[in-house]
């Protein structure tokens, strides 16, 4: 069930929230988004809510679902933003490159902002809670009959949990982004933008198109291979015949 909901997760942010988009976009989204909320989740579960074992679905699915929807927020905040950022700074981009910047360092500044603007949200959530606003969680809790104090440890112990995630999920996103946009010569790469919504069919197709060039680089390397080997055999042949013959006859 987890499983289930990371991938709807990662295909709404993707091919819903986004109007722009990359090749391979989904994938790394998919990583990032199962990595932080599962690794978080885990992690809340079995320490700091004490639930033996962590996988209690009364308790994980719930979890799971409000760290998987306040990440689906910030990372379509952070990507959109970083997608765009590239477009509108890319004179500046290619001037740190242009003078011996990496391509972290040129792509700072970007990451920086998109990071800023994902965990933003969060941020001021965090600030608030319990002073102005009471959160949903803790209000149920409260209205349901149970204990006052373990209803704010529950809310405190998931709005952690939500930080932690959003923030680890949103910078694997974006460094992924940056590592897309400046390739490994430091090279801006604007033309790999899609300035379009991604398309599923379109992802599928390509990932279709990949396996089959794969399968036929596969299918060519082996029967060059064998078409070696079976000239290297006729070769040792010949030799082995030439030195069976008398040198005089």
């Amino acid at each position: 069930m987890t499983c289930v909901l990371i991938i709807l997760g990662s295909y709404e942010t993707v091919y819903n929230k986004s109007k722009q988009s990359y090749r391979g976009m989904f994938l790394s989204v998919l990583v990032s988004t199962g990595c932080s909320t599962l690794l978080i989740g885990i992690i809340g579960s079995k320490w700091a809510m004490q639930q033996e074992p962590f996988w209690v679905p009364e308790t994980f699915i719930p979890t799971m679902g409000m760290l998987l929807g306040n990440l689906m927020s910030g990372m379509a905040v952070a990507l959109s933003s970083c997608l765009s950022s590239v477009g509108t700074h890319k004179e500046q981009i290619e001037t740190y490159l242009a003078f011996g910047a990496s391509r972290w360092e040129a792509g700072q500044s970007i990451a920086v902002e998109a990071v800023r603007l994902a965990m933003l949200p969060t941020i001021n959530q965090m600030s608030v809670i319990g002073l102005i606003s009471i959160p949903g969680m803790m209000t149920g809790q409260i209205l349901a009959g149970s204990n006052v104090m373990n209803a704010v440890r529950y809310q405190q112990v998931i709005m952690f949990l939500i930080s932690a995630s959003t923030a680890l999920g949103v910078l694997s996103a974006v460094v992924v982004c940056i590592r897309i946009m400046i390739d490994n010569r430091h090279r801006l790469r604007p033309e790999r933008i899609i300035n379009a919504r991604a398309s599923l069919f379109g992802d599928i197709k390509r990932i279709l198109l990949d396996i089959w060039s794969l399968f036929t680089y596969v299918i060519c390397c082996c029967g060059a291979r064998r078409k070696k080997n079976a000239q290297f055999e006729e070769r040792e042949e010949d030799d082995d015949e030439g030195q069976r013959q008398p040198l005089l006859n």
